[in-house]
């Protein structure tokens, strides 16, 4: 556990979980489970805590960084919380947990701008709060290659815009979320776009809402032209798809319509992806939507 913030102005990569007292990198734990309940276990994950630094947790000011097996918490600043990168090459996190940020303007947990090719996997981000735009994540201008794999977005708050996600100016492969009960206080409480092209692929938009109660959409297109397209995902298509929503349990009920009804493209970046947030795998055959693959069904 690490009190403080991290600023990163040289290409590197950085591997966390481990005890300290393992020789290679295949000797840290292996990871089973990820979600909510797993942020703070330091058996799994290195804790950055940047409470009362009044700054984001990292900010990445390098042209290539990579980082695994931590948790981004306590950051206070104006844009990106958890973490702040702007104007490099490449970024790739992945195993990650970004929960409990703040920002003044965009970004409370992740804000991500200019940056040309980007790849976010396995991520659990909530109740991080944006006093503007992105509650959970802003992505701005990152429309060469941006990826977003198996993430839970949950519970997280902007003021204006975008609850859960912003995309400016982008566009965006988002496969396999579970975008569930994010709020806005004016617009887009799942997802807001600015000139934004995402596309949605065995995605779980769920739950989400205009918070103080408002006239206001889920998925809200601020500025035209901004569309949205979906591949087989459920947006609000049942009361209740998960399995223990009460206790912010969002693995998938076994009687779920999400169960067995998404879609594996043989295109890029479907061959890269082989496992779940909870690095179960996925069926080929059968692919389940959102971040978890349910996994005692017996055609799995």
């Amino acid at each position: 556990y690490y009190y403080g913030n991290l600023v990163i102005n040289v290409n590197l990569t950085i591997r966390g979980g481990f005890a300290g007292t393992e020789n290679q990198l295949q000797d840290r734990t292996a990871l089973s489970t990820m979600d909510i309940n797993t942020a703070f276990s330091t058996t799994q994950f290195s804790i950055l805590d940047a409470t009362d630094s009044g700054r984001s947790v990292v900010r990445v000011d390098c042209d290539r960084f990579i980082m695994d097996r931590f948790t981004l918490t306590g950051g206070d600043t104006n844009f990106g919380g958890g973490l702040h990168m702007l104007g490099h090459a490449y970024l790739h996190l992945k195993d990650m947990h970004v929960c409990y940020n703040e920002v003044q303007v965009e970004g409370g947990g992740l804000y991500v701008d200019n940056v040309d090719s980007v790849r976010i996997e396995n991520i659990v981000i909530y109740d991080n709060v944006a006093h503007s735009r992105g509650g959970g994540v802003n992505f701005v201008s990152c429309s060469r290659m941006l990826l977003l794999i198996n993430a839970l977005i949950n519970n997280n708050h902007a003021d204006f815009y975008g609850g859960g996600l912003v995309f400016e100016n982008t566009g965006c492969l988002v496969i396999n979320n579970t975008i569930v009960c994010n709020t806005a206080g004016v617009q887009g409480s799942a997802i807001s776009m600015d000139c934004a092209h995402p596309a949605l692929y065995n995605t779980i938009v769920w739950g989400n809402s205009i918070w103080p109660p408002n006239i206001g959409v889920t998925i809200y297109g601020h500025t035209q032209p901004s569309n949205i397209s979906y591949y087989a995902c459920c947006l609000n298509c049942e009361n209740n798809p998960f399995l223990d929503f009460p206790n912010s349990d969002f693995r998938l009920d076994p009687n779920s319509s999400c169960v067995d009804s998404g879609i594996w493209p043989s295109v890029f970046p479907y061959s890269t992806i082989t496992t779940d947030l909870d690095h179960n795998t996925r069926c080929n055959g059968n692919i389940d939507k959102g971040a978890y693959e349910f996994q005692l069904n017996t055609n799995k």
